[in-house]
């Protein structure tokens, strides 16, 4: 029997790393899940340990290339945004992954602001609020000015999604999903760097711009293997909707970030959005799409474990709650009444992010993916903040890790019309 043909595909998230391999029908055939240790930066704040995730990378990739039932044509990925890696002209990485959440100096973003026009017309300018951490080019912008030392040694700096790729292909690469999510880097307006990027000299360590359905060639263990350049794992999940979807919809896709991102809606981003934390983010296509983003999965750990102290009850307790209808609002007297109050208090914060990307009316359909997808109360009372919309749980499994499959379709399928 020959080794089916299928596409391996990591999928990166900041705690669950995932490996999938899918068929030419694009089901999921193997899979592998682990969640690692992380490691501190030079200032002690939690960081993803790269070294670990490569070797973990390394490892799962190499058992299933040598798994005598499949043969594995062609290699994508998706990742989280918000991160970057520098490399030196050897390409080894030259400082720690910063974390998305560390504290950014408030002196130094005044500083940015005020020498670049403005908070405001920059933030418009690039889709997105300026928030320090969560915008990498302000991660580069703080190695230069607080480490120039170790700037002046960067040869490139990938995003997460890119490094995953260069890990197989040695190729430096830049990539529009991951440019367009929230970086400070791309101006929206310009559809090109914005100009403070090049006045702080910073184009030269940003590799060549390469279509997010890219593929680079390679010879692994001399067989031909196509090989993605990654792409944001957001835009990434959006991917295989777009292709299938026959009227409008919104899609909030869950983890420990939640992006609800309305691909209808394209129009420039206001004051008033940013005011509401909404941004911009880009399809593998390039086009706009009007997000809003929550921490929605970080904030359901944290207070799921302190209700679960506070009632005295095991770990993970609240995976065997299910929706009682007649549960009502600030009802606590029990562990699962306060965990319905907890997630109606997320769901409520959730249908104002839904309602600033689609202010219009309800949306046609609502589609939810990711874990909240599968939590049952968190379904009930979101289809209830909008009764006239159809509100669904993805019927597509892994949709990011499906998205960066789709997106390489054209590389490894018999069939090689555009997906």
């Amino acid at each position: 029997m020959k080794p089916l043909p299928v596409i391996a595909v990591f999928d990166i998230g900041r705690t669950n790393k995932k490996f999938f391999l899918f068929d030419r029908n694009y089901e999921v055939v193997y899979e592998r899940a682990v969640q690692l240790e992380e490691t501190t930066d030079a200032d002690g704040y939690p960081s993803e340990d790269l070294d670990l995730l490569a070797k973990w990378m390394q490892e799962i990739f190499d058992q299933a290339f040598d798994h005598p039932d499949f043969n594995i044509q062609a290699l994508n990925f998706s990742g989280y945004g918000a991160s970057i890696v520098h490399l030196d002209e050897t390409g080894k990485l030259l400082i720690p992954l910063y974390n998305y959440l560390k504290p950014y100096p408030a002196t130094l973003l005044q500083e940015f602001c005020s020498t670049y026009g403005g908070e405001r017309a920059l933030s418009l300018a690039t889709g997105a609020p300026l928030t320090g951490s969560l915008n990498t080019g302000l991660q580069l912008y703080r190695l230069k000015k607080e480490q120039p030392s170790v700037f002046a040694d960067v040869h490139q700096t990938l995003h997460l999604p890119q490094w995953l790729s260069y890990l197989f292909t040695k190729k430096c690469c830049s990539e529009m999903t991951s440019l367009g999510c929230h970086t400070a880097l791309w101006d929206f307006q310009r559809q090109d760097y914005h100009p403070w990027v090049q006045e702080e000299n910073m184009t030269s360590k940003l590799p060549p711009i390469y279509p997010s359905q890219a593929a680079i060639q390679i010879q692994y263990r001399e067989r031909p293997l196509h090989v993605g350049v990654g792409l944001h794992d957001s835009s990434a999940a959006l991917l295989p909707y777009l292709i299938k979807a026959e009227e409008p919809f919104v899609l909030v896709s869950t983890g420990t970030w939640s992006v609800t991102l309305n691909p209808f809606n394209d129009r420039s981003l206001t004051a008033a959005e940013l005011s509401s934390d909404m941004l911009c983010y880009l399809t593998y296509e390039g086009r706009p799409v009007k997000a809003g983003r929550l921490l929605l999965g970080h904030k359901h750990e944290e207070q799921t474990a302190e209700l679960e102290k506070d009632f005295g009850v095991q770990s993970g307790a609240y995976k065997q709650v299910v929706f009682d209808l007649h549960w009502t609002p600030k009802q606590t007297d029990s562990f699962v009444a306060a965990y319905h109050q907890l997630v109606f208090e997320l769901v409520e914060e959730q249908a104002a992010v839904i309602r600033n990307v689609h202010p219009e009316k309800d949306p046609i359909r609502l589609l939810v993916e990711g874990g909240f997808a599968q939590n049952s109360i968190f379904m009930h009372l979101l289809a209830r903040a909008f009764p006239h919309a159809v509100v669904v749980a993805s019927v597509l499994a892994q949709a990011s890790a499906l998205g960066a499959a789709l997106a390489l379709h054209g590389y490894w399928q018999i069939d090689k019309r555009s997906i």
